[in-house]
């Protein structure tokens, strides 16, 4: 599922771009397994009965509804492939400030899955995203559960991401990106679980059981 290759795309969309085409060159290189946190429904397929087996499609999920899908789909359990040459050419449309809800809304599901059809989930998201740039888990620490820090953040990295003018400075756009993706999305598992800031004394405490590795949250 890539962008059209002669698309030009918001930052925020480059951003989602790029994470999700590490991701597939993961998948071919064999650094990452094929399982159920790849399963995107932009470009998917699955056997009907298997479909019906599990009850469809949650609807009362408005986020992840691909992956909580994919998670009753391995309980049962079925083989995930990845095939390179199915190709999806996909024109993302979405405003910076849809982007920005939709990153705040995976950190929400992300916590509903704990609570549900995948324990633990929390634990493992958090020790994939140690695999992240220091500054990067850095400014989630700092921001999430003070909300004076969290809207300087997200008014400063907007502004500079949304501004023309620097479309020069694309590095530091996709960083400016992944930093604020990664507030915006624990900050939304922080309001579900009503633990602020306290989230991460909550994870560290913990003893995941070994992740799969994955570059995180699909942004789609």
């Amino acid at each position: 599922m890539i962008a059209p290759p002669d698309l030009r795309l918001a930052p925020w969309l480059q951003w989602e771009a790029t994470i999700v085409g590490r991701q597939y060159r993961g998948l071919e290189a064999g650094q990452w397994k094929p399982t159920e946190r790849f399963f995107y429904t932009g470009n998917a397929s699955v056997r009907r009965e298997l479909a019906l087996a599990i009850g469809g499609f949650n609807e009362g999920f408005t986020r992840h509804t691909d992956r909580e899908f994919a998670i009753r789909l391995a309980a049962l359990p079925v083989n995930f492939y990845f095939a390179p040459r199915a190709i999806v050419h996909h024109e993302p449309d979405r405003t910076f400030a849809t982007w920005m809800h939709v990153a705040y809304e995976y950190g929400r599901h992300a916590a509903l899955f704990e609570k549900g059809v995948a324990p633990n989930y929390l634990s493992e998201l958090r020790q994939e995203s140690r695999q992240r740039n220091v500054l990067n888990r850095a400014l989630a620490r700092w921001s999430v559960g003070h909300p004076l820090r969290r809207r300087a953040v997200t008014t400063l990295f907007g502004w500079f991401i949304t501004q023309r003018a620097f479309d020069h400075a694309v590095r530091i756009k996709l960083w400016l990106c992944s930093g604020l993706w990664n507030v915006l999305l624990w900050q939304g598992a922080a309001d579900m679980t009503n633990l602020g800031a306290g989230i991460w004394r909550t994870l560290d405490a913990r003893q995941p059981r070994p992740g799969r590795a994955e570059i995180g949250s699909r942004a789609g």
